[in-house]
C-alpha cells in the first residue's frame, strides 16, 4: 500500500470516527415537553404510539404524555407547565373567550 492510499485510509477511519455520535463523543440530549390529553383514547393513540415505538426519540424529542381532565390542561398550559393539549373544544372555547392559544388540528379519514 502507496503511503498516499494510507493517508487517505487513515483519514477516512478518522472522519468516520468523528461523524459517529459513539466515537465523536457527541453529546445528544433530547428535547422534553409535555403534552395533557385528557385520556388515552383512540383519538390520542397516536402520541402513544410515537412514544411506545421510539418515534419522538428518533427525532430526539422526550414526550411525557400527562392524562388530565380538559380544564386542567387548559390551566397547566396557560401556567407553562404543559408545551401542548389534545383538548380541542375547550381550547376552542378560551380561545374565542380571549386566552393566547393556537389551534393546530389534523384530520385522517381511514
Amino acid at each position: 500500500m502507496s503511503k498516499k492510499n494510507l493517508v487517505a485510509s487513515g483519514l477516512i477511519v478518522l472522519l468516520a470516527g468523528f461523524s459517529d455520535p459513539a466515537w465523536g463523543q457527541e453529546v445528544t440530549s433530547l428535547k422534553r415537553f409535555r403534552i395533557g390529553m385528557p385520556n388515552r383514547g383512540v383519538p390520542n393513540l397516536g402520541l402513544m404510539a410515537a412514544q411506545r415505538y421510539g418515534f419522538f426519540h428518533a427525532q430526539r424529542l422526550d414526550a411525557e404524555l400527562i392524562v388530565m381532565r380538559p380544564s386542567v390542561s387548559l390551566q397547566t398550559l396557560m401556567a407553562g407547565d404543559l408545551d401542548f393539549s389534545t383538548v380541542l373544544a375547550s381550547a376552542a372555547r378560551a380561545s374565542v373567550s380571549g386566552l393566547p392559544l393556537r389551534i393546530v388540528m389534523s384530520l385522517t379519514v381511514g
